[in-house]
């Protein structure tokens, strides 16, 4: 996701410069710019990046990508925003074009379910902006695990898990590595919330994790937690910058990081993908995380580490895809 501050964009406009552009964002090719190449500035950038976030969240509760582009345009304070071919809207803010751009998109969607397609449409610009900001409430991950589908999920410091009363929990584990659940909704079982909860070893009463799982009727989008069939890349090295890609909506790519001595280290992407990275050190601590940093929409990671592996998690921000090339230096 595109880093925004939504806490005052008045502010924010008043600093960054807005040149009216429209400028376009194509679902199909995960691309946006301004319309036949024109130039825009940060402004013009900051409200496709906010209804990009919007978007996001949009991919994440199952809806399907869109066939036609959208057009945005920002004028001082006002914001608009309209799908290519059809008559668009101005709204005062940019939090009230977030909650106009949602309420389109959920209500144009074939696959969402009604209860879905209903919600957020009393939702206030406000609430919105905090949604965008903190999806699930805190930093937990949500799978929306759709019809007929399962999900594994690897929960590096447990020793088995289970799950509430409308799931279906298998888990494997193995020593050392944690243990891999594989997810999947009870015999007709009805929408709604569910849980995963991982014990770790010898706390049998006091979890260690737990992601939180929403069942859906529709066929929901990959998810963040799904462990990939592909084969995952080659290690990150200082030798020579790792290329990959991500292949479809909503992977993981998995890199194994060798830092070869203890030092302050730069990881980076490059490409033209808007990809976003957490570092993960050998306990499974999260050690880093950046989106955007870098040059472009490309992430960059700083951090001193010590000698050793480590694992690195990239994705897609907006449940893209595309290319990238990944980079280690000492600095």
């Amino acid at each position: 996701m595109a880093k925004v501050s939504y806490a005052n964009q008045s502010a924010a406009a008043a600093v960054l410069p807005i040149l009216g552009t429209t400028m376009f964002y194509d679902p199909a090719q995960d691309l946006a710019g301004g319309i036949e190449g024109a130039a825009y500035g940060p402004g013009d950038k900051a409200w496709v990046e906010a209804a990009l976030a919007v978007y996001d969240l949009y991919c994440q509760i199952g809806g399907e990508p869109p066939s036609r582009r959208f057009l945005f345009r920002r004028d001082e304070g006002r914001v608009f925003f309209a799908a290519e071919g059809s008559a668009g809207q101005w709204y005062g803010s940019v939090e009230r074009g977030q909650a106009g751009f949602l309420k389109h998109l959920v209500s144009a969607s074939a696959r969402l379910p009604d209860a879905l397609r209903r919600a957020p449409m009393d939702i206030s610009p406000a609430s919105l902006a905090e949604w965008v900001r903190n999806p699930t409430g805190d930093d937990d991950e949500v799978i929306f695990l759709g019809a007929g589908e399962n999900r594994e999920i690897t929960f590096p410091s447990a020793a088995f898990a289970v799950g509430t009363a409308g799931l279906i929990v298998t888990s494997d584990s193995t020593a050392g590595t944690g243990v891999t659940a594989t997810v999947k909704a009870g015999p007709s079982q009805s929408d709604g919330p569910q849980s995963v909860i991982a014990f770790g070893p010898g706390q049998h009463f006091t979890p260690a994790e737990h992601i939180d799982v929403s069942l859906s009727s529709a066929k929901a989008p990959a998810s963040t937690v799904i462990r990939e069939n592909r084969p995952q890349p080659s290690p990150v090295t200082k030798k020579a910058p790792v290329a990959d890609v991500i292949a479809k909506s909503g992977e993981i790519r998995r890199f194994t990081v060798t830092v070869p001595s203890s030092g302050a280290y730069v990881i980076t992407s490059v490409g033209p993908s808007d990809v976003t990275a957490r570092l993960i050190g050998p306990d499974g601590t999260v050690l880093a995380a950046d989106d955007d940093g870098g040059s472009g929409y490309n992430f960059r990671l700083s951090k001193s580490l010590e000698a050793g592996e480590y694992r690195l998690d990239v994705q897609h921000c907006c449940a893209g895809t595309g290319p990238f090339e990944i980079q280690l230096t000492e600095k």
